[in-house]
């Protein structure tokens, strides 16, 4: 890959969803809200206490953001 070119979405996709299958049962979780796109390891309860925990994310642009913010994360983020 070059230096300043794109991660691809599907190369995302893919190491994100072997990682989940690993580490949180398959489990992996992207969001689009009007104000960007987040994503969290798990299946978060938006009705309770998640809820904060996600508004605390960062909004990205684009898929693609989100998903390396899902990576910096950590697979043994606690939350959700």
């Amino acid at each position: 890959m070059k230096r300043n070119e794109p991660i691809k979405l599907k190369k995302l996709l893919h190491a994100a969803e072997a990682l989940a299958r690993l580490h949180r049962d398959g489990h992996f979780t992207i969001m689009r809200f009007t104000t960007g796109w987040k994503a969290v390891w798990g299946t978060p309860n938006i009705e309770e206490k998640d809820r904060e925990y996600i508004a605390q994310l960062k909004n990205r642009d684009d898929i693609q953001g989100a998903l390396l913010d899902l990576f910096k994360l950590g697979i043994g983020e606690t939350k959700p």
